[in-house]
């Protein structure tokens, strides 16, 4: 059952944005009782265009998976059926040094009457000698010496599950020193998460007990309804990541950069995958799921209308009420931060007493447009206060969306944050590069002492009270950077090996291929929660063991989601992506 409560002025049914399930779905679930909608027969939806189109992309992706696999399947067996005739024939004392006794056997091997004992052995193994350098491999070597064949099997195997899953479980990365943000980002994903499964469990909650009540104002619930801070720990791994790369390369290159592979390679890292994903929330979403309140439209009206500003990266700028897939908010933000980095990046390597100054004053600029639009529109401080609008959540939702469009997903209320992580990957490498590699003790006390305050400050500075609006304005100025100094600290001592149990732990093996899964989960987890709760068939009763079951749940339904897609659609392209660069810097050499 489809309506638009929340957009009257738009024909938009309630369940294409975020908005609207979260404001809208209680009502709409105990109105579908009321109107005995729980007993209808689910509606069967026609696919549309749209949806064959993403179909037939699907389709193409699987049978160039099942044409890349079995090639792989096909040279491991190859493979290892010329090493078991071998071992045979080791086996049989077969050596090219004994010569004549191998032409004899040879020649005896073909009577019946010598075909037993040792002779016989000898027998077989030259037969399966013959069958395997005769028969199989000289069809498959046809094959494979071909030019044309060798030029397309590379592309193919591009598509091996089996390569992609080497890959993709593989606990060795790169850049063995980097290990520790493996870490902090699966566990800062695993917090955008926790988040979002709890805001959206809130929405499907019979009544707001006691019980749940009593749970929002305890200390430690501050770090799930505080999740908004988990995007400042990705905007300063991505700042300190582009940072450190940047002055990496150009120190090695003597300042030689490609500016066009610098855009051109990123923009293709990420954007098929987020099109394909961007796509299949548009136009199949809706085909995956029932219920009483399960959208019936066939394709979701706000991607028709608006895909374009996803695909220009743009989709930040607009309203709530207009984005599609509200959470890609972060993949344009992250964008459009790293498409004017190289003024920050050279001037801090040409210039870095500008450079720095250039920093320091954007961030301190950035702090100041989100205290004067928190004063000037009496903007919330995020979700810090759940806890005081149970009461009245229309009116919170409405207030939080304000503050949303206007602070929240804006990249100059964001680029502070972005630019401490480059200012970070500066710093460390110069300390890389002029020897310094351990930081004194009384630093490491301060450092600590001051990352501690200034993350304590981020969590409870305005918890369990009334703030005035300048507390809050200030707050809101200054809350992610106070974070993101915290982040940067934890980044820097595990980067010096000074970070003692917390480097050891965000180092374990075990982070690396989850946090390969990282940019497919982003993306599907909202899916799976979104399917979750509009597949609903009665509203539930809160408790802490069923909060912890849904979140395990929706948890482990994306991360197995995620590889799925990751080895049919991400490591594929990514695959095709190393290909490319590789084969154009052969090609530049060879000129």
């Amino acid at each position: 059952m489809d309506s638009c409560p929340s957009n009257s002025s738009e024909n938009i049914p309630w369940q294409a944005t975020l908005e609207g399930i979260l404001s809208n779905l209680k009502g709409e679930f105990l109105s579908a009782i009321d109107t005995n909608a729980l007993k209808h027969q689910p509606v069967s939806k026609k696919l549309t265009p749209e949806a064959l189109f993403m179909l037939y992309i699907i389709l193409i992706f699987v049978i160039l998976t099942i044409i890349g696999s079995s090639i792989s399947a096909i040279e491991l067996f190859c493979k290892n059926f010329e090493k078991e005739i071998r071992s045979l024939m080791i086996d049989g004392n077969v050596k090219s040094s004994n010569t004549a006794a191998y032409t004899d056997i040879k020649k005896k091997s073909f009577e019946p009457s010598v075909c037993t004992g040792t002779k016989s052995r000898y027998m077989n193994i030259y037969n399966a000698q013959q069958v395997m350098r005769g028969g199989f491999h000289l069809a498959f070597d046809l094959i494979l010496l071909n030019d044309v064949w060798k030029n397309c099997k590379k592309y193919f195997e591009c598509f091996s599950i089996q390569n992609n899953c080497r890959k993709l479980l593989s606990t060795v990365s790169g850049e063995e020193h980097l290990n520790f943000l493996h870490g902090i980002k699966t566990f800062a994903l695993y917090w955008v998460m926790l988040s979002h499964i709890n805001m959206f469990y809130a929405t499907i909650l019979r009544n707001v007990t006691a019980e749940f009540q009593h749970f929002l104002e305890m200390p430690h619930t501050q770090f799930i309804v505080n999740g908004i801070f988990s995007n400042d720990v990705f905007f300063v791994l991505s700042g300190f990541l582009n940072g450190y790369m940047f002055f990496d390369y150009y120190k090695k290159r003597n300042g030689k950069i490609p500016w066009l592979s610098f855009y051109v390679s990123r923009f293709l890292r990420f954007t098929p995958l987020y099109l394909i994903l961007l796509g299949f929330y548009a136009t199949l979403f809706p085909y995956i799921g029932s219920g009483p309140i399960w959208p019936t439209y066939q394709t979701n009206p706000l991607c028709k209308e608006n895909w374009i500003w996803n695909v220009l990266y743009l989709n930040n700028f607009q309203t709530h009420k207009t984005q599609c897939m509200l959470t890609t908010w972060f993949i344009a933000c992250d964008l459009q931060l790293y498409i004017i980095s190289p003024l920050f990046l050279l001037l801090l390597i040409r210039r870095p007493k500008m450079g720095f100054a250039l920093i320091i004053a954007c961030i301190c600029g950035s702090c100041l447009i989100s205290f004067m639009l928190t004063k000037h529109y009496n903007l919330i401080d995020g979700a810090s206060k759940l806890s005081f609008h149970t009461h009245d959540m229309k009116t919170y939702y409405g207030r939080f969306w304000l503050y949303f469009d206007m602070v929240y997903v804006k990249p100059y209320t964001r680029i502070g944050t972005y630019l401490i992580g480059i200012a970070l990957g500066y710093f460390v490498l110069q300390r890389k590069y002029s020897g310094v590699k351990k930081s004194s003790l009384i630093t490491l006390c301060v450092g600590w002492t001051l990352a501690f305050i200034c993350s304590f400050i981020a969590f409870f500075a305005i918890y369990n009270r009334d703030e005035s609006d300048l507390e809050r304005a200030l707050y809101n100025g200054l809350k992610h950077l106070l974070m993101s100094c915290s982040i940067s600290w934890i980044i820097f001592v595990c980067f010096t090996g000074q970070g003692g149990l917390i480097n050891w732990f965000l180092s374990l093996p075990i982070f690396v291929p989850l946090s390969r899964l990282s940019y497919c989960i982003y993306f599907i987890h909202i899916m799976a929660i979104e399917k979750y709760v509009l597949s609903i068939d009665d509203l539930k009763d809160f408790s802490f063991v069923s909060s912890v079951w849904i979140n395990w749940q929706l948890t482990l339904e994306t991360v197995c989601a995620s590889f799925i897609v990751s080895l049919i659609f991400e490591r594929p392209l990514l695959n095709l992506l190393g290909l490319f660069l590789r084969e154009s810097k052969s090609e530049k050499k060879t000129q």
